[in-house]
């Protein structure tokens, strides 16, 4: 049997002032369906999808971004060549006491088209949209030094402040000029390499039935997405690297470290972050920019036992052992194999357990009392699965000067504490970066007798001081879920 369909979408963009802006999706799905004979099927299928200006195609990226993109301009065009096959098989060797099931295919989605229609705020006509403005644009932003400046200090001034922005931002009238050219800080710009996420699945089981009312099945499953990025709002990177700091001394009393600012776009001074200028070539905040270079993981061996009763009633328990890994984010600019591991949802361990029973009837002679107490069905869903693993983040610290202050701990990799990573492992690696932080550390007597102890800065002037981890480690407890009704 062979069935064909085709689907079509349209979205339009939430943004004013902006033409071409609406978002397309077609696509044409093929399916064939060959029993070879009674105890073997074979399923084929092949779908082509098609989505017009996902990543704002119709607009011209502003020149004003050149160095943070290699010169390439280019919006991201659709991509033409999303084929996604689907094959799968069951066969039944034994009168369908035994049921071996395999399946593969490939999966293209945008996953969240509203990501994208962020980025259109930036390289559109100015004021078309809403953005978010990094502090940097205002007299009150507080990066690397504690403050007395409070949430409740703000609110009688932000008022002036969206006023300002919004005169300066314009209304969306002008072609000519995009909003990262007046603010000179962004989000959510997709490089021009980006493309359509897609997955890979497969599986493949044996179920076998050892009675009329009991069954087990033992399945291997695999799920791998490729090139994630602007479309899930990961794999994001400010490529102005406007938090990277340029050393320009250190005290000798102190410690501290003076240092200004050192993007890649210059820095606006004072005057210039004042006037917002587009014609101004300078830069007052990060911009980020997100590329299809992330990838993850999942894989399962899972098995399951089902038990039938009477009159409909059952119980079913079922284990899976599994891995999730893949992208979880930049801690260094440089090293971007640093960014991958286990991802925070990885339960290695889960048992659930199910079960329905539907109650008695009762057939005394009043219907009320019939209507009342029969068709009832009581149901629980339990399920237990392991300690989640545990990060190794150091943040506020940008060790390396790269303008990230989100550091692993040196040594470790994201979420192995737990997994892979033991706490003896973990002490170790702890001990090392204490000695490193006490090699460094500096202690002065004073006139009085007592002492100054002078702790080494970051490059950004954050102070490093060593890590006192407790005696015993409290400890993490499986998770456990239970649901009757």
């Amino acid at each position: 049997m062979a069935t064909v369909s085709a689907y079509s979408h349209r979205f339009q963009s939430p943004l004013r002032g902006t033409r071409m802006s609406s978002q397309s999706s077609l696509g044409r799905i093929m399916e064939l369906v060959w029993r070879v004979r009674s105890d073997l099927t074979l399923n084929a299928g092949l779908a082509y999808s098609y989505e017009t200006h996902l990543f704002q195609s119709d607009l011209q990226r502003p020149a004003y971004l050149a160095a943070l993109v290699g010169g390439n301009l280019r919006s991201p065009q659709p991509d033409t060549k999303n084929f996604d096959p689907i094959l799968s098989l069951a066969w039944s060797p034994d009168r369908n006491r035994t049921a071996v099931r395999l399946g593969a295919g490939m999966f293209t989605d945008q996953i969240a088209f509203y990501w994208s229609a962020r980025e259109r705020a930036f390289i559109a006509p100015s004021g078309s949209g809403r953005i978010n403005v990094d502090g940097a644009l205002t007299p009150y932003n507080f990066v690397s030094i504690p403050t007395g400046f409070r949430g409740a200090d703000l609110l009688p001034l932000l008022r002036g402040i969206r006023a300002n922005l919004a005169s300066k931002l314009g209304n969306g009238s002008d072609p000519s000029i995009s909003a990262i050219e007046v603010i000179k800080q962004g989000g959510d710009i997709a490089a021009p390499d980006s493309t359509m996420t897609y997955s890979i699945h497969f599986s493949g089981g044996i179920q076998r039935q050892f009675s009329r009312n009991l069954v087990l099945s033992t399945d291997y499953v695999m799920r791998r997405y490729v090139k994630l990025g602007p479309l899930q709002d990961v794999y994001v990177l400010d490529a102005n690297r406007f938090n990277r700091p340029l050393v320009t001394g250190v005290d000798a009393t102190t410690g501290a470290v003076s240092f200004i600012r050192n993007p890649t776009i210059p820095l606006c001074t004072p005057a210039q972050a004042a006037a917002l200028d587009p014609n101004d070539h300078c830069s007052t905040g990060p911009i980020n920019i997100s590329s299809s270079g992330a990838n993850s993981r999942y894989q399962a061996l899972q098995v399951k036992l089902d038990k039938r009763f009477a009159a409909g009633s059952y119980v079913s328990v079922s284990y899976s052992l599994s891995s999730n890994t893949g992208f979880v984010e930049f801690t260094n600019y440089n090293d971007h194999r640093g960014a991958y591991g286990n991802l925070a949802d990885n339960n290695r361990h889960r048992v659930t357990f199910n079960a329905v029973w539907n109650l008695p009837s009762h057939n005394g002679s009043s219907r009320v009392l019939r209507g009342l107490i029969n068709s009832w069905t009581v149901a629980c869903l339990s399920q237990i699965s392991s300690a989640p693993q545990l990060n190794m983040i150091l943040s506020g610290l940008d060790l390396d000067g790269d303008g990230i202050s989100r550091t692993l701990l040196p040594g470790a990799s994201h979420n192995s504490l737990g997994y892979g990573l033991s706490s003896a492992g973990l002490r170790n690696l702890v001990a090392n970066y204490n000695a490193d932080v006490e090699a460094r550390t500096r202690r002065v007597t004073n006139a009085d007798g007592s002492m100054t102890v002078i702790r080494p800065r970051t490059p950004f002037n954050q102070i490093i001081n060593p890590i006192d981890l407790p005696a015993v480690f409290p400890m993490v407890t499986p998770s456990f879920r239970r649901i009757c009704a």
